[in-house]
């Protein structure tokens, strides 16, 4: 099995609304992303996928997510608020909390799928740090 992976940074604050601690605040990070893939094969040209595809790939999705707040979309009485005092905040709303767990599943279910059709390599794994030190991945094993 052949592996190989790209890591990826971009900016963006979120909020825990269901948090007790002071991640029910507006905060941020900037997020590290490592995006792994795989395959029993090579293409044509000795490769499992040029880093310059994979970055494209997962990068047009990062680039939604760069200098955004995201945060989760049962939150809609601060979501309606936010839109009527800042109409052009760049807001994406997750179906769930906007944890860096929650995080590496949505790249990996976006990514995934692009993978598998455009190049047909497999996703690994996804990583999302949130700081050096913390982070939260996700896989189907």
């Amino acid at each position: 099995m052949y592996r190989l992976a790209k890591q990826f940074t971009f900016a963006m604050g979120h909020r825990l609304s269901r948090h007790t601690g002071a991640c029910k605040n507006f905060h941020g990070h900037n997020y590290t992303v490592e995006v792994g893939v795989k395959s029993d094969k090579l293409n044509e040209d000795g490769m499992l996928i040029d880093f310059v595809n994979l970055k494209s790939i997962v990068g047009s999705f990062l680039d939604m997510l760069d200098h955004a707040l995201m945060i989760n979309e049962t939150d809609e009485e601060l979501i309606g608020k936010m839109k009527e005092i800042l109409p052009g905040l760049k807001t994406i709303e997750m179906p769930c909390e906007p944890t860096a767990e929650n995080m590496a599943r949505e790249i990996y279910e976006h990514a995934g799928k692009a993978l598998k059709k455009m190049w047909s390599v497999d996703i690994d794994y996804v990583t999302v740090y949130e700081t050096d030190t913390s982070n939260a991945t996700y896989s189907e094993d």
